[in-house]
Formats: C-alpha cells, structure tokens, sequence
C-alpha cells in the first residue's frame, strides 16, 4: 500500500509541477502582448509573422511601408482574459448538423480563451477579442492566437484609377464606380490598425486628393480620394466640344453620326451634299467623372442649326436641327483633354 500511495503522490506532484510551469511559463496573454509590442511599434514584419503571411507578399506589411503618413495605436494592452465553457459537439436531430452545448457543471477549457485587447486609435478608444488555443501535449504547449479576426485591410479608391501613396508606399487605386465592372471590386490591402494618409497626384482633369482614414484592428476599410475637376480641364473639354460643333456645321449636309444633331421630319436625310449650317445656339453641357475615370459630357439644353436649301421644284426649304454634345473627354498624350463624341443615329433619343 505504501509503494501505491508514493506513487500516486508522485503522480499528482508531477501533473501539479506540468500544470503550474505551463501556466508560468505559457498562458493565453503571451501571444496577446507580443502582438501589442509588434502594433504599438508598427512593425509590419512582426505582425506578418503572427498572421502567419510572408510581409514581402503584403506592400503594407513590408519595412519602410509605414516610416510616413501613419499613426500607430496607442496604449494597446491586454485588458482581459475568460477561458472557454466546457461543453461538447452534439448532434442536432436532423442528423445532418451539430451544435455546441456548453457544460457549465465541469472546469472551464483551459485550452481556449478569449483575450481582449484595449488600445487607441486617432483619440477614440477600442476593444477586440482575441481567439487564443494551445495544441499539444507535454511540457511545451505555447499558445498561439487565431489569425482570422487580426486581418486588417484598407482599400484606396478613388474618382480615377491609378497610382495613390497610402503611407510610405505607393499602391494602385481602384476606380470609385467600380460597379461598371464585370471584375469584383479589388481585395484590400492588408495593413496594421492605425490611422493612415492616403494621397493622389493630380493631372490635366483631376486636381490632388488627400484624405486620412482611421483602421481598427480587425475591419476592412475604404478611403475614399475625392478629387475636384480641374476648372482648366472644364474649359477645355467645353472649348473641344463648340469646335467639334463647328466642325460640323462646316462640314455641310447631312451631319455624320457622331455631331448628334436631331431633326425630326426626315427632310435632313435628303437635304443636298453641299447645304451649309449656321450655329445658332450651342448646347449647354454637364461635365461630371465617368465610370472609367475620364470625364463625361451630357447635353443640359440642345442647342440649334439652322440650314437651307432649294428644292428641285424651286422651294426653299429650312431645316432646324437641335444639337447635342455627349460624349467623353480623357487626356491626351499632350496632358490635355481629349473629347470624343457619341455616334449615333439621327434622331435618335439618346443622341
């Protein structure tokens, strides 16, 4: 009976002496506080490693990605730590799913906790639970945090693709109306929680856009680059317009698909080669973006051309055509805009 109860004892001293070096040794905050060090430090490449991703596959992640236009959180620090109910997997009757049933009769999971994380981020304060498991058996069980709910992403968009430098790094925007593709929108960039400044170059159409946005830890966000057209571009896509008006009207006849111009009783289809135009009124035009980033023209009010000629009976016949400008202005290799109108058949409504 001695040698049995000296052997259990022994026993029961060394699961006590596994249970209480895990529990100083490895515990569920552990992980919690390396990845706070990694966010307050804005290290990309640490915070890779917990995620588990390589910081060179992820422009924001890399070193130097984050040295400007980036503010890390502050005061991030593990607040809390509540370790799972005890339950099991049962099934549900349907015999085709299971749910979980928490057993509040038995010790907590003492494998999986939940850790939360306080910190701050551009003056406003947050929280995030943390999903944290140890695996394993032995003297060794380190625990590790659930990567899935720490996946931060921003996504830059803007009036026009192109280039955007979000912090350090300069990434590739998406188009705002991004709808008119048949492509799902662009993934998000994943980044660290902070708050970021987000920059675009302007050009001959769009002015420069800056905007900062704040992302906590965990969500997907946008910032959105408003740019303003420049007032130059309006004018120019306005003056491209009248010219191809004029262009038009010189050209004489019956005008070619792409002037837009409307005449209803069908006596322009027959008018001579040779009939001249006059331009009463041009249209007034709205200049606003397009779904591709260049600039969109759409006549407000029709404008008017008046044209005669003489019939082979001897009778001169007037013809007023109402004059639309829709079309597309882009820029051109010069660096100014481009208009290129909307062909489509006379009388056409959509002209």
């Amino acid at each position: 009976m001695v040698p049995v109860a000296a052997g259990a004892v022994l026993v029961l001293a060394a699961v006590g002496a596994l249970y209480l070096v895990q529990g100083a040794r490895y515990s569920p905050e552990q992980p919690a506080r390396e990845l706070a060090e990694a966010l307050e430090a804005g290290d990309g490449p640490a915070v890779a490693a917990i995620l588990g991703v390589e910081a060179t596959d992820h422009p924001m992640l890399a070193a130097g990605a984050l040295d400007t236009g980036y503010e890390a959180p502050t005061g991030v620090e593990v607040v809390g730590v509540e370790y799972d109910t005890a339950g099991q997997w049962e099934g549900t009757g349907d015999g085709t799913s299971v749910r979980w049933v928490e057993d509040y009769t038995r010790r907590p999971d003492m494998d999986h906790a939940t850790v939360t994380l306080a910190y701050s981020l551009g003056g406003q304060a947050y929280t995030v639970d943390l999903d944290a498991t140890r695996e394993g058996t032995g003297w060794a069980r380190p625990w590790s945090l659930n990567p899935a709910p720490l996946e931060t992403t921003v996504r830059a968009s803007a009036t026009r693709a192109g280039a955007v430098q979000l912090a350090a790094a300069s990434v590739n925007q998406t188009a705002e109306a991004a709808q008119w593709d048949d492509e799902d929108d662009a993934p998000g960039l994943l980044v660290l929680p902070g708050v970021y400044t987000a920059t675009a170059a302007g050009d001959g159409l769009w002015s420069d856009a800056q905007t900062t946005v704040a992302v906590p830890l965990g969500e997907d966000v946008a910032a959105v680059l408003s740019a303003d057209i420049q007032p130059d571009a309006e004018d120019a896509v306005t003056a491209a317009v009248v010219a191809h008006i004029d262009s038009c009207a010189a050209a004489g006849g019956y005008p070619d698909a792409s002037c837009g111009w409307r005449e209803d009783t069908g006596w322009m289809t027959i008018m001579p080669a040779d009939t001249p135009w006059s331009v009463e009124t041009y249209p007034a035009v709205e200049v606003a973006p397009d779904y591709t980033g260049g600039l969109e023209v759409t006549t407000v009010t029709p404008g008017s051309a008046v044209a005669e000629y003489e019939t082979a009976a001897g009778e001169t016949r007037t013809i007023t055509a109402e004059v639309h400008a829709n079309g597309v202005a882009i820029l051109g290799d010069d660096g100014t805009p481009v208009y290129t109108p909307q062909a489509c058949d006379i009388g056409a409504s959509y002209c």
